[in-house]
């Protein structure tokens, strides 16, 4: 009974290893030598089983002819046996063939690859004698095992096949074409490139007899009228250079496009209807056939590779416009002239291979083209280095006014009322407050205050004098770090309260006065009269509390905003305005932190919520829902917003008002109740947080 074996210690020739090796009479015979040889021989028998005694006889007639050419088949003349079945086993452990044993003896050695071999040996020959038909089983006189080929049908699969197709990985292919035409076989390394070679020259013959060419060129002049010169031409470089024909291919116009899927369609139609078509007229079908949709296959590569330049050429045009800061949302809303987004289901690899490149850093760069920064609520944007500092000075220059005018405004409210903070009073204290507040309210600025990032990008990218004028004011003498937050704002803790003092009226400036003129209020006004002044501006309060409330909805006799129905804010008594919104704020991020958490970000959450409570297809109809939805909202809290500056609302609170907003009649057409209802204390909680 045969048996198979394979040797570990093997070498792995492939299938292109067609050549003897050059080698030297005393190195002797190699395996690649003896593989050459056994290759020879199952092609010359076409078997792919080959006994090892008559190889063995092969074997040592052709050294003995071709010793004088390599030297190293005379290594051959002694033990050919023993010296063949070695390389065997050795070529046995990298695929290349196995050995079969009867009786404990190697008696066959059996080719894997022969098939293949046989095949393309085939291929070779056609390209000495392009006029002959092109391979299949019938002309190869062998029969393939069905299960190493692969049919593929020319309409259906074969620029599908052209697409994926593994070079590299070699597989025998049966190309079928329709109307009786004769079928292909053909090795997947040979697909891409060198049977549309053999096709053009195919086409090359078809035109070159009779008078082919003139006819043809007549049926194409009356179909793609105004282009006869361009026509001769495309016909001219066919007959007496294809390959500048082939190139027409890899580099198609629209003229080109038209042409060749014209002559093809034209070919094909002129022998249709004909039953007992001759070799030639075989081949002339199968290379219109081939050619016909080679030509759509590169103009879908040529139509995808304009798309992938406009799609990365708008991207990059958009990244150095304002805000210069962009998120994966952001690059998902830019849109082309025609309104179309850039980014979609057809170009969504196209961008995400573009974000891979633009944000690897380069060899000899410091900084990626595109800068991915990550905020304090782990929000990421992408930014051009180019863009890095001029963005920063922008944001700088907005954020130090608004930051300046916020500290002015509420210490001046607080100075009124004669009230002091450690914000006010300590510069560590307010350094830590300033960082706070930039990193809750202005996130993307926060994450730019980075010493490393600012330096390599001021070193990187082409700034003007003005902004580097402005970023060196930015860091210290010697360039090794920012200065303090407050002085890049270029304001100080006591500027900034020397200036809220100059906002109030003189007698609060002046010591001496301000206790004078409390001194006598006091005594000549009397306590009761501040009392009552006091309690008229609670009971003010409270009814203004009321109306807010009885105009939203609430009922009377229900506590709004922690005032009470007697009229009275039990909560907020004595607390000044700046306590009042420190409480305020850190309500808010703890409301923000129960409903959101940290995983995700609140614009995240929102519309994580809006695929699930509003599942419309159409995009207008969805959007218009949405935007009525958060219309409501904001009217909704538009009055109650005051009442929660007082007494801050937590979760529960939230939550009865998101349950009552999500019953009104407006809504009912909405399902997914639980989810909508998520989504209005969310929303709630953006509007809250913004100022």
């Amino acid at each position: 009974m045969a048996k198979h074996e394979e040797k570990a210690d093997s070498v792995s020739l492939g299938v292109h290893e067609l050549k003897l090796s050059d080698a030297d009479a005393d190195t002797g015979p190699r395996p690649q030598d003896t593989y050459y040889l056994l290759r020879t021989y199952a092609l010359k028998s076409k078997k792919p089983r080959v006994a090892i005694d008559e190889f063995s006889q092969y074997v040592i007639k052709y050294s003995e002819r071709y010793g004088s050419k390599y030297p190293q088949l005379s290594g051959y003349a002694r033990n050919t046996k023993a010296i063949i079945i070695s390389h065997a086993q050795t070529l046995a452990g990298g695929g290349n063939c196995s050995l079969e044993y009867e009786d404990d003896k190697p008696k066959w050695i059996f080719l894997t690859h022969y098939f293949i071999e046989a095949v393309r040996k085939a291929w070779e020959h056609l390209e000495k004698n392009p006029e002959d038909q092109f391979p299949s089983e019938e002309s190869l006189g062998i029969t393939i095992p069905t299960d190493q080929i692969t049919a593929i049908d020319i309409k259906m699969d074969f620029v599908s096949a052209l697409r994926n197709i593994n070079p590299d990985t070699p597989v025998i292919l049966r190309l079928i074409f329709p109307e009786d035409i004769s079928s292909i076989i053909i090795t997947s390394e040979l697909l891409r490139k060198k049977l549309l070679e053999y096709a053009v020259h195919k086409m090359r013959i078809y035109l070159s007899s009779r008078n082919n060419a003139g006819y043809m060129l007549h049926k194409l002049i009356a179909v793609l009228k105004g282009n006869e010169h361009v026509l001769r031409e495309l016909i001219d470089s066919i007959l007496t250079k294809p390959g500048k024909a082939i190139n027409t291919f890899y580099e198609p116009t629209d003229i080109s496009f038209r042409f060749w899927a014209h002559l093809a369609n034209l070919v094909i139609q002129e022998y249709k209807e004909k039953r007992d078509k001759l070799i030639e007229e075989h081949g002339y079908c199968q290379a219109s056939y081939l050619l016909g949709f080679y030509n759509v296959y590169y103009k879908g590569i040529t139509q995808k590779e304009n798309e992938r330049r406009a799609v990365i050429k708008n991207i990059d045009v958009q990244l150095r416009k304002s805000p210069y800061a962009f998120t994966i949302k952001d690059f998902y809303a830019i849109k082309d002239s025609k309104g179309i987004p850039l980014v979609r289901k057809e170009t969504k690899d196209i961008f995400i291979k573009f974000l891979e490149e633009k944000t690897k850093t380069l060899e000899n760069t410091n900084l990626p083209e595109l800068v991915r920064l990550r905020t304090p609520q782990k929000q990421e944007y992408y930014i051009h280095r180019d863009f890095i500092i001029p963005l920063f000075v922008k944001k700088l220059f907005e954020t130090a006014r608004k930051i300046k005018e916020f500290y002015i405004e509420e210490w001046e409210e607080l100075l009124r009322r004669d009230k002091r903070t450690l914000t006010m009073i300590d510069d560590m204290e307010f350094s830590r407050d300033l960082d706070e507040h930039l990193k809750a309210d202005y996130p993307i600025l926060y994450s730019l205050l980075n010493f490393d990032l600012l330096y390599l990008a001021a070193e990187e990218s082409k700034i003007s004098y003005d902004i580097a004028r402005e970023l060196n004011r930015c860091f210290d003498d010697k360039k090794t770090r920012l200065l303090p937050t407050e002085e890049i704002m270029g304001f100080t803790r006591k500027e900034l309260l020397q200036e809220a003092k100059l906002h109030l009226p003189l007698w609060q400036r002046i010591s001496i006065l301000k206790y004078t003129i409390g001194f006598f209020k006091k005594l000549f006004l009397g306590f009761n009269l501040a009392a009552g002044k006091a309690k008229d501006a609670k009971v003010r309060q409270s009814k203004n509390m009321q109306h807010i409330s009885k105009r939203m909805g609430v009922r009377d006799g229900t506590a709004a905003s922690g005032v009470g129905a007697g009229g009275e804010d039990k909560s907020t008594a004595g607390t000044s305005s700046t306590e009042q919104r420190a409480s305020y704020r850190k309500a808010i991020v703890k409301l923000r932190m129960h409903l959101v958490g940290t995983q995700t970000s609140l614009p995240e959450k929102l519309e994580e919520l809006i695929e699930k409570w509003n599942p419309l297809y159409d995009s207008i109809a969805r959007h218009n829902l949405t935007e009525d939805v958060n219309a409501m909202i904001r009217d909704f809290m538009r009055g109650l917003r005051r009442g929660f500056r007082v007494k801050p609302p937590d979760a529960q609170r939230i939550e009865d008002l998101a349950e009552k907003l999500s019953k009104n009649r407006a809504f009912e057409r909405i399902k997914r109740r639980d989810y909508f209802k998520h989504y209005i204390e969310i929303y709630m909680v953006k509007l809250l947080g913004e100022k």
